[in-house]
């Protein structure tokens, strides 16, 4: 049985700070900002806008990755053709 090395988990750099930011109030606005708290990230307290949840998710979804780019939307397409 060949043994993998172990791998240090990814680390988060002062740099990516600004778009960590942006991407969690992103999603806070658009009504996911439960996630926010699932993966140990503080959801921002206030956002601008009206709360969300009201609107169906596929919705919020669709907004919440046009709003943070192309890369994001592109992630979306990808998964809307999966089977799982």
């Amino acid at each position: 049985m060949v043994s993998m090395p172990e791998q240090d988990p990814p680390s988060l750099h002062i740099r990516d700070l600004p778009r960590v930011n942006e991407i969690s109030l992103v999603l806070a606005r658009n009504g996911f900002g439960h996630l926010l708290g699932i993966m140990g990230i503080s959801a921002p307290s206030k956002t601008k806008g009206e709360p969300r949840k009201k609107t169906p998710i596929a919705k919020r979804i669709r907004r919440a990755l046009a709003d943070l780019g192309p890369t994001f939307v592109k992630f979306g397409q990808v998964l809307s053709v999966r089977p799982d």
